[in-house]
């Protein structure tokens, strides 16, 4: 009798298993990674070429991981579940990096059997706050029509999806539209916290907090300033609104640059310097564009780049175009040498083996005249700032005398060596190509000027009605 219950009892509870779901496990529905996952198209081989979406979700591991998972009707399963007749609908790869600077790309092919693809995706462990992927599709050859049926509204155009909430600087976007060729393909890559899934931008770098002065590339000495919340360029003479302290944010994965008048902030097709209200516009990466130069872009719509206008007086906003206008020097300043600093040759755009000296063998031995550069101390000059006049005084390494439109001899420019007029202060306008004009402030359009264009050695360097000119046209060298 007692052989006749047990064997009962096992034959009840085999058919018990029978009625329960194999390897079935219940999805978390806690707000964080478990809300992610990621869907490829693949389709029906070589039967009737339906397509369909398969998910993997991300599953938490309890020890600061996550793995994905084969899942479907609400239930993850496993990779033998998958039906083995579906085959990967477009190539696509898959690249894994992380903050150590690990990089490395999967790729799978057209046809692959998604079972293959799964058990390569279930293998992987990410880290929270330190891997990342990123999912590229190529849309190219794709695989004949389904029979007797008829694409979806996305099916045939985008093979890969990702699902939930993406953390990003971008408010609400979209992001499965960046998994296929398109504009901003290849972008973003999407870093996997315990909250959900981070979009960061791929080609950004780090640089350590601190105080900095943002260079123009076309001019060293030009340098982002500001200006009552406006963005302008000045020759650095070290002011405190030429410098600026940035601070990199770790879960936006950006930085937030600020200034005397407030954070940098993206205002419509413009920049200006705001109230900090930790808003999306108000942070910025760093794009690295080779030869320690960098890109400043930014994070709330990455087609926007900082960029020096054409008048190279004026920081805006304007489109990626990847040109020197948008490159910019990132120094310490510690490293950075300002006008003020030291002497200078003032080199004509006529002929750049000319500069400016004090003609200390004529009958005028303080007149200014055009030399070769013979790397003497007359043909060197010192830059002094004057914050109330935001003008320059320029004085010879000679005789210390002043460059000043001398207005009792006409015309003509001297080195003085005394007084504190305004015809002996100068305001730089840069003009492009490292080049200046030297405006008097005596009289704002009378500038510093070579006479009739001649180059050779003693000439006279005059003031004269500004023309733009080349030989009104001078640049600063060491």
């Amino acid at each position: 009798m007692k052989i006749i219950l047990k064997s009962i009892l096992v034959c009840v509870l085999f058919f018990i298993t029978l009625l329960i779901p194999k390897n079935v496990v219940n999805a978390e529905t806690k707000d964080g990674i478990s809300n992610n996952s990621i869907k490829l198209l693949a389709y029906n081989y070589p039967w009737d070429f339906k397509t369909q979406w398969i998910e993997f979700k991300f599953v938490p591991q309890g020890n600061g991981t996550a793995k994905l998972k084969y899942y479907s009707d609400g239930k993850i399963l496993n990779t033998s579940d998958i039906n083995p007749n579906l085959t990967l609908y477009y190539d696509t790869y898959l690249k894994l990096g992380n903050i150590y600077g690990y990089d490395g790309v999967s790729i799978f092919k057209r046809g692959q059997y998604m079972y293959n693809v799964a058990q390569l995706l279930e293998s992987l462990t990410f880290t929270y706050g330190v891997d990342n992927f990123q999912i590229i599709t190529h849309s190219l050859l794709p695989p004949p029509t389904p029979m007797n049926a008829r694409f979806g509204h996305d099916e045939g155009i985008i093979g890969a999806k990702i699902e939930g909430t993406v953390h990003s600087n971008l408010g609400n976007r979209d992001f499965n539209d960046d998994l296929r060729f398109s504009g901003t393909r290849e972008l973003y890559q999407f870093r996997v916290e315990k909250d959900g899934l981070y979009a960061q931008y791929k080609n950004q770098v780090k640089i350590p907090d601190g105080e900095y002065i943002i260079e123009t590339v076309e001019n060293i000495n030009r340098v982002v300033a500001t200006d009552r919340g406006m963005v302008i360029t000045q020759d650095y003479v070290g002011l405190n609104n030429q410098k600026f302290t940035f601070e990199y944010d770790n879960k936006r994965q950006a930085y937030k640059i600020k200034g005397n008048n407030g954070v940098l902030s993206l205002v419509g097709e413009d920049v200006k310097f705001f109230n900090d209200i930790e808003a999306n516009h108000q942070f910025w990466y760093i794009e690295n564009a080779q030869h320690g130069k960098y890109r400043l872009i930014n994070a709330s719509d990455v087609v926007k780049r900082l960029n020096l206008d054409a008048d190279n007086s004026n920081i805006s906003i304007a489109r990626n175009n990847n040109n020197f206008k948008q490159e910019f020097n990132i120094v310490k300043p510690t490293e950075k040498v300002s006008i003020t600093d030291g002497e200078w040759k003032i080199v004509s755009k006529l002929n750049n083996k000319k500069v400016l000296n004090v003609h200390i063998g004529g009958s005028d031995p303080r007149n200014v005249t055009i030399w070769d550069d013979a790397n003497v101390v007359q043909q060197r000059w010192k830059f002094e700032y004057d914050t109330s006049r935001n003008a320059f005084r320029i004085k010879s390494s000679y005789n210390n005398g002043s460059l000043a439109w001398n207005s009792s001899a006409s015309n003509n420019v001297h080195a003085l060596g005394i007084g504190d007029a305004s015809n002996q202060y100068w305001i730089l306008e840069y003009v492009g190509d490292g080049y200046y004009i030297f405006k008097n402030c005596r009289d704002l359009n009378m500038v510093l000027d070579l006479y009739k264009s001649d180059t050779r050695n003693g000439s006279n360097i005059q003031v004269y009605g500004r023309n733009n000119g080349d030989n009104q046209k001078f640049k600063l060298v060491r």
